[in-house]
């Protein structure tokens, strides 16, 4: 994507990385709690597997705080606040596209960052 501009398919590639991982953030924050209770009677913890979920969760709190503020605010409260981004545009008062927009642009530079770390692949 040297400068140029991306085609339909990369960005829609981009968008669905970015999209997954947070999803996947979301989703082992509302299971924190079953897995407490899962180690408890569980055969333990695997302490690798933690240190490299922490660090993933860090790396994308800091890919998040990196983004301008109107993007970040529409990917948080998508992903993390779980309203649609009709819902987004009437709280912020910003018509839907540029809704639109912020969140495409966040996601491709969230997907780009941790791409950049060797967090995730970029196939």
């Amino acid at each position: 994507m040297g400068g140029g501009r991306i085609t339909a398919h990369e960005g829609a590639e981009e968008r669905n990385c970015a999209i997954d991982h947070l999803r996947g953030s979301l989703h082992e924050r509302e299971e924190m709690q079953l897995q407490v209770e899962v180690r408890a009677e569980g055969e333990g913890s695997n302490p690798w597997r933690e240190v490299s979920q922490s660090l993933e969760r860090d790396a994308v709190r800091v890919a998040l705080r990196s983004l301008p503020g109107e993007q970040r605010q529409a990917i948080e409260l998508a992903y993390y606040g779980g309203y649609s981004q009709q819902e987004i545009a009437r709280m912020v008062d910003a018509p839907l596209g540029t809704i639109k927009g912020r969140t495409r642009l966040g996601l491709e530079k969230l997907c780009s960052y941790l791409q950049g770390r060797g967090l995730i692949d970029g196939d």
